[in-house]
């Protein structure tokens, strides 16, 4: 008789051969990186692989991760080249692909961004992966510099667009204090372990009044399809033509920000005029159908027009873009 794991694997994921790998690696319980408490109470579980992987809320200050979670081992070797087949059935993009889906995306958040910096200021890109932001920014004006823990991923960058490249953890970067007028982090704090050490060390090597600008999912519409739409998964299934019924899943980001907790994270590490802003995010440019593509676009504006007539007090946008200031 097969056991209940083997059970559970073949009704989520029937024809997906590779879901019923049995495991990465070890799992670890981990406290608040925002607050330190342990205790949490569960939100969502969702299984994949061996393991069962809870979102749970921080019973102290809200925050939304996932516990237990995946050791640096697991992270590992699920990344590993061999494994990039099943990065790919999960319609995960290569992270080393050159990305032209998001360029339209990029060129929005560069536009923000040179409202509010001078083109011409050192910026650096943190979680740059193959470095198309970076390239784009150096070809605006900026002295632009690549961050990421991948060497392999930089070398892509400095073949490709010939920027300047660190490689370090986000946690620890290899460069002075007070050395950079802007940092920008997309679609990377939500894949860290500790997030506002991170914050910490970014509020380190700005400039006195540099900026920050992180891009990360918003995680409120994404609870909604969990908790109390759940009839919506083969919708969203049908239309990107996944198997799993989710854009992420949770073994892949450690922490699920919404506006509140990522405002409240950069208060927390000393950064003024901290706030959440809008941005079209790089999805609206992936077209695995028209209707998928209406569907998102439409989804949007409907968001952020509830936004605007809630002043800001229901925010459903499927992106945030946050900025923060460092004191002069």
């Amino acid at each position: 008789m097969a056991n209940d794991s083997d059970n559970k694997s073949s009704k989520l994921h029937p024809s997906d051969a590779l879901m019923k790998v049995p495991s990465f690696g070890p799992l670890e319980e981990a406290d608040c990186s925002l607050c330190g408490s342990e205790a949490c109470s569960p939100l969502v579980v969702q299984h994949w692989f061996a393991e069962d992987f809870v979102v749970v809320r921080c019973d102290s200050c809200g925050m939304i991760r996932t516990n237990p979670r995946p050791t640096s081992e697991w992270k590992t070797r699920f990344y590993d080249p061999a494994f990039n087949g099943l990065s790919e059935k999960m319609g995960r993009e290569f992270i080393y692909a050159p990305e032209p889906d998001r360029l339209p995306s990029y060129r929005r958040l560069l536009r923000l961004i040179m409202s509010r910096v001078s083109p011409g200021s050192r910026l650096l890109d943190v979680g740059a992966a193959s470095c198309v932001f970076t390239g784009m920014a150096h070809d605006a004006g900026f002295d632009a510099v690549a961050c990421d823990y991948s060497d392999d991923a930089l070398a892509y960058g400095r073949e490709h667009y010939q920027v300047p490249t660190i490689q370090s953890p986000a946690e620890n970067i290899d460069t002075e204090d007070a050395s950079f007028d802007v940092v920008t982090i997309f679609h990377t704090i939500e894949h860290l372990p500790d997030p506002l050490a991170v914050l910490k060390e970014l509020h380190r090597i700005l400039k006195p009044g540099g900026m920050i600008f992180i891009e990360t999912p918003n995680y409120l519409p994404h609870s909604l399809i969990q908790t109390k739409f759940q009839f919506l998964w083969p919708i969203y299934k049908w239309l990107t033509k996944r198997e799993h019924g989710l854009p992420w899943v949770p073994f892949d980001h450690y922490y699920h920000w919404t506006p509140r907790h990522i405002r409240k994270a950069l208060q927390q590490v000393g950064f003024e005029e901290a706030r959440p802003e809008h941005i079209l995010g790089y999805r609206s440019n992936t077209k695995p159908n028209l209707v998928f593509w209406v569907a998102y676009v439409g989804y949007d504006c409907l968001a952020q027009l509830i936004h605007w007539f809630t002043l800001g007090r229901w925010d459903l946008r499927l992106v945030l873009l946050a900025s923060g200031r460092k004191a002069s």
